[in-house]
């Protein structure tokens, strides 16, 4: 659905009292249909003014999650370096400084002798 389409649909429905979602879905308010969705309102009138489709809006879902040179995956790149007991930004002194992750994290570089 394009924004026009969305804005459009959004007129319709609102006479109606009523809000739909991309899927049909009916919602009795936008924050309601933004909690059904798991985003606040703020982001979703933020995304509507950065033009994205209403299915865009409601769904997009950024990455921001880290993983150590283990493979062990973190929500945030804070959490990673509380786990190893190193400031964030000691660790990414060290990255900016083309340490490796696991040396940045740990202080030292595993040697693989096989």
């Amino acid at each position: 659905m394009l924004l026009e389409d969305s804005i459009q649909y959004k007129k319709k429905t609102w006479k109606n009292n009523v809000v739909r979602d991309h899927e049909g879905n009916v919602f009795r308010t936008i924050p309601d249909m933004c909690r059904h969705w798991g985003i606040s309102p703020s982001c979703y009138r933020e995304r509507l003014a950065r033009h994205f489709t209403l299915e865009q809006i409601l769904t997009y879902r950024p990455d921001f999650t880290s993983t150590d040179h283990l493979g062990n995956t973190y929500r945030t790149k804070s959490e990673m370096c509380n786990h190893y007991g190193v400031m964030i930004g000691t660790y990414n002194s060290r990255i900016n400084r083309g340490w490796s992750v696991e040396k940045a994290l740990t202080g030292k570089e595993s040697t693989n002798n096989e």
